[in-house]
């Protein structure tokens, strides 16, 4: 009955794990993380990103930090800011100590086949470290 159908498959999305190296930065004011992660949406441009680390902060000002994303280069560590604040990448009130964090962000409008960057926004002041980093772009088709 069912014989004569075309057969298809539909494309593969964007699965993607990254481990980039782990961040130790003097920062001062406002800077970039200098993750250097990219990534490249397949088919929909609706990607979720998921990231986990431990940060530690050896003093006691309040850094703020926001993942955000962007094309073109990479930013480096140190690097003014740059980059659209993703809705979901928050930490804030980080004073002297560690934490572990995950967090989560859908974006929905980006271009497939565009590559992008992720990376953090840093301010504040003092020797910040991101350590231990998992970051995982999965690309959904809702």
């Amino acid at each position: 009955m069912f014989n004569n159908l075309p057969s298809f498959s539909l494309p593969k999305p964007l699965l993607q794990q990254s481990r980039p190296a782990n961040v130790s930065h003097v920062f001062s004011g406002s800077q970039m993380a200098g993750l250097g992660v990219l990534f490249i949406p397949k088919v929909t441009g609706k990607v979720r990103i998921t990231f986990s680390c431990l940060i530690t902060v050896s003093n006691t000002s309040v850094p703020q930090i926001i993942g955000v994303y962007g094309t073109g280069p990479a930013p480096t560590i140190g690097a003014a800011l740059v980059g659209i604040a993703t809705s979901g990448f928050r930490a804030v009130n980080l004073a002297g100590g560690a934490f572990a964090v995950l967090m989560s962000s859908d974006i929905v409008s980006l271009t497939v086949g565009d590559t992008y960057w992720f990376d953090y926004q840093v301010s504040g002041g003092g020797t910040l470290g991101i350590n231990n980093n998992t970051i995982v772009f999965d690309e959904t088709y809702n």
